[in-house]
């Protein structure tokens, strides 16, 4: 929030997303589509004074490797980048460098001690695959976040008036003025802050239909119903 990557109604949506399927904070905010990776990981590193490290720019270190098992790794969301000074200081990337328990595990188990670096989530996924694995990382080795499980949303119907992503022809959005066809300027401007927010507002619900549906607190049919009811315009 001090970065100005959420705001507070976002935090919140992806708090309650976090409660419900558990995993990082940081990857329900990526999720929903609040802050791209970089972004985030950027700013964990500023805030907390830490090194943001980019892990496909490094060479292969086996000594590091040694230290952490790959299942460890890729459930955690760590990767041991570094193995330094005669043995006694290993190097460790996290997309959460607030798991002070991970840290802590990864201390006694290598009997080194650890010292930490921001990376991405998918960058750990794809440095655990190549290094450990000497594979190229799948297309999907990051969906969910490592160590985040999440069983399948409810599927809603599909919106009969979905909004067009471009251009905006004939499109009357409901509750409202319709949007004009055509425009130039600052109502261009306009236009294009106001599908902004739209999409910022719909993401945070989604989040938040998700947490409640997943609590029991709501089910397919009151919620289809519930849309049901809304006006047209």
């Amino acid at each position: 929030m001090k970065a100005g990557l959420v705001d507070e109604l976002q935090l919140r949506s992806a708090s309650a997303r976090q409660g419900q399927w558990g995993g990082r904070l940081s990857h329900h905010v990526m999720e929903l589509g609040f802050a791209g990776e970089d972004a985030v990981a950027g700013a964990l590193a500023l805030a907390l004074g830490l090194q943001r490290i980019e892990l496909g720019q490094l060479p292969r270190d086996p000594a590091a490797l040694s230290k952490v098992d790959v299942k460890t790794a890729q459930d955690k969301g760590i990767f041991p980048y570094a193995y330094r000074e005669n043995g006694r200081t290993l190097w460790l990337a996290m997309a959460d460098p607030t798991d002070l328990a991970t840290v802590d595990e990864v201390a006694a188990r290598s009997g080194c001690r650890v010292r930490v670096a921001v990376a991405g989530e998918k960058e750990i996924a794809a440095a655990v695959w190549r290094n450990y694995r000497n594979q190229a990382p799948p297309a999907d080795a990051s969906k969910g976040g490592a160590g985040f499980a999440r069983p399948d949303a409810i599927e809603l119907e599909a919106d009969p008036t979905p909004i067009p992503e471009a251009p905006l022809s004939g499109y009357t959005p409901p509750h409202g003025t319709p949007i004009p066809t055509t425009a130039s300027g600052g109502d261009a401007e306009e236009i294009a802050r106001l599908r902004q927010d739209l999409e910022k507002t719909t993401k945070v619900l989604r989040g938040l239909i998700d947490a409640l549906v997943g609590k029991g607190l709501l089910g397919a049919a009151e919620l289809r119903a519930a849309i049901a009811k809304l006006p047209s315009r």
